[in-house]
């Protein structure tokens, strides 16, 4: 009897634990954004179709794991947006248990606000560069100048060193 008693115990516990199962959002699945085809960015290529999927008895939360699911599908293959093409919910069998899958894209994209933030990316690389060889150009003439005044002043000393030397030679005769 206790045998029969602990298999019906495990039996009812059975499908809540079998069936409950509500992906949570990964760290890679954090910054894709989950899109419709009315809400997509325009500029994307499609990496690969993915889906995701999640049971709970709670359809909302079946809901949610489904589409964490699929948002950690896509960025396992380094996409920005998932696009969802499908959406369905169905109960498991004969329990209350509902299941939701979700079919799509995981796409790679650029929006207008990427490429500006790249263009100002690309602006500011460019002054820098622009600024470092301005920077290297004035160093340059620079120790230029400095070479210049240097071999000046030799030549100026070397100059009052002969005249002395002619004075010291006048001197003596």
């Amino acid at each position: 009897m206790r045998i029969l008693g602990a298999f019906l115990g495990v039996g009812l516990l059975t499908p809540a634990c079998l069936f409950n199962s509500v992906a949570k959002l990964s760290d890679e699945g954090k910054p894709v954004q989950l899109v419709r085809e009315t809400t997509a960015p325009v500029n994307c290529r499609v990496i690969e179709k993915i889906t995701g999927s999640s049971k709970s008895d709670k359809e909302e939360e079946a809901l949610e794991g489904a589409r964490n699911d699929f948002r950690n599908k896509a960025g396992r293959v380094k996409a920005n947006y998932a696009l969802v093409e499908s959406e369905r919910a169905s109960n498991v069998g004969t329990t209350q248990t509902r299941e939701v899958f979700i079919q799509g894209k995981a796409l790679q994209c650029k929006t207008l606000a990427m490429e500006a933030e790249e263009e100002k990316r690309q602006e500011e690389a460019r002054a820098k560069k622009e600024e470092d060889e301005r920077k290297a150009q004035e160093e340059k003439e620079r120790k230029e100048q400095e070479e210049k005044d240097k071999q000046a002043a030799e030549e100026a000393a070397a100059k009052e060193k002969a005249k002395e030397e002619a004075a010291a030679k006048k001197k003596k005769k």
